[in-house]
């Protein structure tokens, strides 16, 4: 006589039925610790990448978690993603500083280039850099107060929807200082008297015995290479640390 013993087959549908159930959680936490680490390997790139590059941006880099409902992890820049799914912000740090070093090509204008711009001082199509009298921050950028103080005097801060007179009798507090101060600021649209277009800082208190410095110069191109292997990164991360994550949680729960 044959005697079929089910017993050690119903055990092994049970703990199939058991482990089916709790994967889709060992696999969220997976998912999200690789996330994490591709935003390590993210951000010490950049590091590598830029000189000096600011903790605002290197905190720019999100992790947007998966849960057992989408098992999927996003990691980018956090204004990418809202509670509602993926979107693209407007002129956002990846967009302004990140992507054309990812991508390549033409980097977006900035915020005070746009009012240049208005204000027709700066041509359509070029770009403003800092000139050898801009005071630069410890990251190597402009000081948002020293931009506003030049935009101001040079007449290109203008008036917006929202603003309010107040702001008109600050910027005639900060040139009325720096005129205190025998500080002045010009701009030239194109080439004069030796000059390149930019802005020019004037100190002394009369033309003979000032100096002049370009604290912005303007430029006709601003194209970048592609130096920055965003996807490179994760992807090898993913590929090197996802399956042994995965196996670390499966016995997790297995043991739980």
């Amino acid at each position: 006589m044959i005697r079929i013993d089910t017993t050690d087959l119903r055990n092994l549908v049970g703990s199939l039925d058991r482990l089916a159930k709790e994967m889709p959680y060992a696999v969220m936490r997976a998912i999200n610790n690789t996330a994490f680490q591709v935003r390590t390997a993210e951000q010490a790139e950049i590091s590598n990448v830029f000189d000096r590059p600011t903790p605002w941006l290197l905190k720019t880099i999100y992790v947007t978690k998966a849960t057992t409902q989408r098992l999927s992890a996003a990691v980018g820049p956090n204004e990418w993603f809202t509670k509602s799914g993926y979107r693209v912000g407007h002129s956002t740090p990846w967009e302004r500083v990140l992507a054309p070093h990812v991508y390549g090509g033409k980097r977006i204008n900035k915020a005070f280039e746009n009012r240049l711009r208005a204000a027709r001082l700066l041509p359509d199509g070029w770009y403003a850099v800092p000139g050898q009298g801009a005071k630069l921050d410890a990251y190597g950028n402009m000081r948002g107060g020293d931009l506003v103080a030049i935009m101001s005097w040079i007449g290109a801060m203008g008036l917006y929807a929202g603003d309010n007179m107040n702001k008109r009798a600050k910027q005639s507090q900060r040139r009325n200082k720096a005129q205190q101060r025998g500080e002045s600021y010009f701009a030239l649209r194109t080439a004069t008297h030796g000059l390149a277009p930019g802005v020019y800082k004037k100190t002394g208190r009369t033309w003979v015995t000032s100096r002049i410095k370009p604290v912005l110069i303007f430029v006709n191109k601003s194209n970048y290479r592609k130096r920055l292997d965003y996807y490179g990164v994760a992807n090898r991360v993913v590929n090197s640390v996802f399956e042994a994550e995965l196996i670390k949680e499966v016995r997790i729960e297995r043991i739980r």
